[in-house]
């Protein structure tokens, strides 16, 4: 029991952050022009002589592509690739409205590439709008905040909140309903949790949080827990619990 108060306490306590900050454009930005839209969070702009692959900073659209993220996205919120690919494709189809051949400023904050070498970035379109910021506003993507990046992040979990409450986007009803149809069947659950791989035996939601924290429970009675992000957008894990005394 005393573990699992820790990881309430820890959750609790690293959601709470400063209050919201609304977003004001800085001067001097560098500019470009997006002239491809890989995805609801990614796209390409053309920074003078070169093109960049840049990912927005502080949210996180539904995959459309077929990847290992996918995979794990898949299995911790129990729906199907399919019902996932379908929800990134209607944000990619959002950004492509919002942003396809449009002239962006980019702000960067503390970390400028991420380890693939994409340039992190908040955009700003010429309107004095942040595009981060209207992407959680009308529902089309989650949260997620990666210190040392969280500039704005009070200000996003804030329109988070907002859409979700008003069902915009992705938290419509319609939207909704149709990933339930493509949940995962109870029996294919039961054969994902009966599965003979010997390094665990279970796998399920560990305590009553917002988010799903989800862990594999090796056979010794100790799990490993790895948290998806939080409402709040926020990545924590936890390696290691005993699960002998909860």
């Amino acid at each position: 029991m005393a573990e699992r108060t820790l990881l309430v306490v820890l959750a609790a306590t690293l959601a709470a952050g400063p209050a919201a900050v609304a977003p004001v454009r800085p001067g001097h930005l560098p500019g470009g022009r997006v002239v491809r839209v890989v995805d609801g969070d990614t796209v390409d702009v053309r920074l003078g002589p070169r093109v960049e692959r840049v990912r927005l900073i502080g949210i996180d659209a539904p995959e459309v592509h077929d990847s290992a993220k996918l995979d794990r996205d898949a299995r911790r919120s129990h729906r199907s690739k399919a019902a996932i690919e379908a929800m990134g494709r209607r944000a990619t189809e959002f950004t492509a409205r919002r942003l396809g051949d449009q002239t962006v400023e980019l702000e960067f904050d503390v970390e400028r590439r991420d380890r693939y070498g994409r340039l992190l970035a908040y955009l700003w379109l010429p309107d004095g709008r942040l595009f981060n910021a209207e992407i959680l506003r009308e529902g089309y993507a989650h949260v997620l905040t990666i210190p040392p990046n969280v500039r704005y992040a009070s200000h996003f979990r804030a329109l988070q909140r907002e859409a979700r409450a008003t069902g915009r986007g992705l938290w419509s009803a319609s939207v909704a309903r149709r990933a339930r149809r493509h949940q995962r069947q109870p029996s294919e659950l039961r054969q994902r949790q009966h599965s003979p791989d010997p390094r665990f035996v279970l796998r399920q939601p560990i305590i009553p949080l917002e988010h799903d924290s989800f862990a594999r429970q090796h056979l010794d009675g100790r799990a490993d827990v790895r948290d998806p992000p939080a409402e709040d957008g926020v990545v924590r894990r936890v390696e290691r619990l005993d699960l002998g005394h909860t």
